[in-house]
């Protein structure tokens, strides 16, 4: 989020600029941005809106110029109003820095066909051993249901590999069910106790195969 002067002498509030990365919701806070303009004499809401992430839009961007550290320049919100309506602000050393503005879901895309075919029911799947048993029977009958493999993720090789695989499905796993907040599981992959399987290399093929499951 960037505070600034105002653009021209037509409109002399001063504009706050909210980056956002969540395609999925610009019409929303576009909405809201507009609600807010009509109704507010001192602020000018913005919503800048970025297809290929933060890190693309921020590289090399004058768009949000610190002044001193970018440490120097973070604005503590601890005593904002909105602050004991949430519990999934960003804080560090006991200050709140961020605030949230999207919460979303996680779930399966599945191929009903497939499982049926299977002998699966998939409003069994209600725990972790009942998926892993439902893979290893996927996985036995690959070639008789003719697929490659029994999950796949898609994702592009450019920006998708840090925004879905790194942000969100590594996320998923690193998170596991924990509270929000326990990075145990983060910490215990650091320090060597905890080791993830070698990371096996994708082939083109491999890339463009037909999966039973999508995960998201």
């Amino acid at each position: 989020m960037r505070i600034s002067s105002p653009p021209d002498e037509e409109d002399t509030r001063t504009v706050i600029t909210l980056l956002n990365g969540k395609v999925e919701i610009d019409s929303q806070l576009q909405t809201y941005a507009n609600l807010w303009n009509q109704g507010n004499n001192l602020y000018r809401i913005e919503v800048n809106t970025q297809t290929s992430g933060f890190s693309s839009a921020l590289a090399g961007s004058t768009m949000f110029p610190f002044e001193g550290t970018p440490s120097q320049s973070v604005v503590d919100l601890s005593n904002e109003d909105w602050v004991e309506h949430t519990t999934l602000a960003y804080e560090e050393s006991g200050s709140v820095l961020g605030f949230p503005f999207s919460i979303e879901g996680w779930g399966l895309i599945y191929n009903a066909d497939l499982l049926e075919s299977a002998d699966i029911n998939p409003a069994d799947l209600t725990n972790f051993s009942a998926f892993q048993t439902a893979f290893l029977q996927l996985d036995t009958q690959k070639e008789t249901l003719g697929l490659d493999a029994v999950v796949s993720m898609a994702s592009s090789l450019d920006s998708g590999m840090e925004w879905v695989t790194a942000h969100h499905n590594l996320n998923s796993l690193l998170s596991s069910g924990l509270a929000y907040g326990d990075l145990s599981l983060t910490e215990d992959l650091l320090s060597g106790m905890v080791r993830l399987p070698q990371s096996i290399t994708i082939s083109q093929k491999e890339l463009s195969i037909k999966p039973d499951l999508f995960l998201i």
